[in-house]
């Protein structure tokens, strides 16, 4: 009992002692209303209230779908990484009191704070990275003056730049979230800056979202960017200088004599150097001595990989994860060691072909039930996709061998996390695209037996949203006859 009420005090302390949430802006959709005491208030109470709101205090992040048809109410939160859980926990009460408050009768709403965002409305808001609606926070205080911050501005670019790509590429302990400072020197000046996507837009889609963020940023003052699945702020840590003393006077005409014969001798001098160092580089890298990369570059927002690499990864192609009419898929690892992937190298005949409109689909798409494309390899005719790696393998083999062990709950939901696949690349991808060889083989399952569609080969991009195409040619598996 004695143990109870310490434990009770101790939380209660915690709770009163923590900060208070600090609201930064709303915006409620008021052209699409609901009613008092309508099935959709219901669903939107339940949601926020019910479901959200608990999952706070255990998880940083968090999507929920309540009701049906008209009434459907699609909420989510996330915290910012780098806060405790009863930090999360306060901003989701904050803003779940503040969002009922000032969206009330709307059915669209999203309010920020600085340690979290809540967002719901009446259809799919999860895997988009939309842009709109966008708030910029202008920091009012002690505001550092543009003439001192010009200096750094390239700077500054580059290495924010380089802080999207982590956020949404690298696979750390915090993925979707990442930090990066840059030293103003010569002072002692550092800026700090966050960037972090919601956990269901990892890769392209929190790419883009950060991008975005960055472009709207307009000035040295909008210290924060918020937009519904993502946000980007920095903060200056220390002071700046004065700028430099204004120019000299002009130049006596010696002075002016020695700038202009410098001006003449000092291009000519260039050229030279440039003439030789580029006749030495040709000599060294372009006659057969070139050493391979040992970065990955970064193209289309996927890493890219040459062969030899692809080779390390599967450890000399060692291991066969199974073999289709387009190529064979190995077992492989990360360079780094990091992460298990299936590595799927291309046949040569009909590679070029699958290998473009794979790459093409997979920089549209994002949604936590299609595998997910984590790299590929473009070394002259060795092409090879890089996927992650489900560990149950496709729905064919564990139909095929395991039929017993799959209960009916589990097929039925792998039969929704397939429906719910097909939708979005139906109808909530940015483009309406149609997979054309949907069958158990291309239906791949994780640990957790977790459905993901795969293999987009054959996949048609519709470019516009109200259109229809006639297509009378067969496409992909020519019918299915069952395993056994």
């Amino acid at each position: 009992m004695l143990l109870i009420i310490i434990l009770t005090i101790s939380s209660i302390l915690g709770a009163v002692s923590s900060e208070i949430p600090k609201y930064m802006h709303n915006e409620c959709q008021e052209k699409n209303s609901y009613m008092s005491g309508s099935a959709f208030e219901f669903n939107l109470n339940v949601t926020l209230f019910t479901q959200l709101l608990p999952n706070a205090s255990t998880v940083p992040f968090a999507n929920v779908t309540n009701g049906f048809g008209e009434d459907q109410v699609y909420g989510l939160f996330y915290c910012r990484a780098d806060v405790d859980a009863p930090t999360c926990h306060g901003c989701v009460d904050a803003a779940t009191k503040k969002i009922t408050d000032v969206c009330r009768f709307s059915k669209v709403g999203i309010v920020w704070f600085e340690e979290c965002t809540l967002h719901y409305a009446n259809q799919t808001i999860f895997l988009i990275d939309k842009s709109i609606p966008s708030y910029l926070y202008s920091n009012t205080t002690g505001i550092v003056n543009d003439y001192k911050l010009g200096p750094y501005e390239e700077k500054f670019e580059t290495t924010m730049k380089e802080l999207i790509r982590q956020a949404a590429y690298d696979k750390g302990t915090r993925p979707g979230f990442a930090t990066n400072k840059i030293d103003l020197l010569p002072s002692e000046a550092v800026i700090r800056g966050v960037a972090q996507c919601t956990p269901d837009i990892l890769g392209h889609g929190c790419y883009t979202c950060l991008e975005t963020a960055l472009r709207l940023r307009d000035s040295w003052a909008h210290t924060m960017v918020f937009l519904p699945s993502c946000l980007f702020r920095y903060d200056l840590f220390g002071t700046l200088p004065d700028p430099a003393p204004a120019p000299s006077p002009p130049p006596t005409p010696t002075h002016r004599a020695l700038n202009i014969a410098l001006m003449v001798v000092l291009p000519v001098v260039l050229i030279v150097v440039v003439v030789i160092g580029g006749r030495l580089f040709w000599d060294r890298c372009c006659q057969g001595n070139k050493p391979p990369p040992d970065d990955v570059e970064i193209i289309h927002g996927l890493p890219k990989y040459n062969f030899s690499q692809v080779e390390q990864m599967t450890n000399g192609f060692n291991k066969q994860l199974g073999k289709g009419g387009f190529g064979t898929v190995f077992h492989g690892r990360l360079l780094d060691r990091s992460r298990e992937v299936a590595v799927k190298m291309l046949n040569e005949d009909d590679a070029p072909k699958q290998f473009s409109n794979e790459i093409d689909v997979f920089v549209k798409i994002s949604h936590s039930n299609l595998v997910s494309l984590i790299g590929y390899c473009e070394d002259g005719m060795k092409l090879a996709l890089i996927y992650e790696y489900m560990d149950k393998g496709d729905l064919r083999a564990l139909l095929s061998d395991n039929a017993a062990s799959l209960s009916w709950p589990d097929r039925l939901k792998i039969a929704i996390d397939t429906a719910e696949g097909l939708h979005y690349l139906h109808r909530n991808c940015e483009v309406r695209i149609v997979h054309r060889d949907v069958k158990p083989a291309n239906i791949l399952l994780n640990q957790n037996l977790q459905a993901k569609v795969a293999d987009f080969g054959l996949s048609k991009i519709f470019p516009e949203k109200d259109v229809t195409t006639l297509e009378t040619r067969v496409i992909g598996t020519h019918g299915y006859k069952a395993p056994e």
